[in-house]
């Protein structure tokens, strides 16, 4: 039982200690494969609920950025699962990218994603 202890020691250390493909080192990588694992099936389905309200309201959703809240904002934030706490901190940052989000649904939809994250 010891032998494969020790072994499985030495395999990890060889891991930390030498360089992998791409610019990850060793222990390393294994954070990268977690930040790059595939959504779980309810944050599909989150982002997916976000994106459909983001594409059915989007007009609104950026007059009440511009404005800095309304209805269709809360929902839309409430559909995303965004905190309480972080909601009036990502309206903020949302109205300082206004420009870049009002052209585009899926930057709009990112922005209520990452806020979750």
């Amino acid at each position: 039982m010891l032998r494969y202890y020790s072994l499985f020691s030495l395999v990890a250390l060889t891991g930390c200690l030498s360089p992998s493909s791409g610019t990850n080192v060793g222990g390393m990588q294994f954070l990268a494969l977690a930040e790059n694992a595939p959504e779980s099936a309810s944050t599909t389905q989150r982002r997916d609920a976000v994106g459909a309200y983001v594409a059915a309201n989007f007009n609104t959703l950026i007059q009440e950025i511009a404005a800095g809240g309304g209805v269709s904002l809360t929902v839309a934030m409430l559909i995303a699962e965004v905190p309480p706490h972080a909601q009036n901190a990502l309206v903020r940052q949302m109205r300082a990218r206004r420009s870049s989000l009002g052209s585009d649904p899926a930057a709009l939809q990112d922005a209520l994603m990452k806020a979750v994250e």
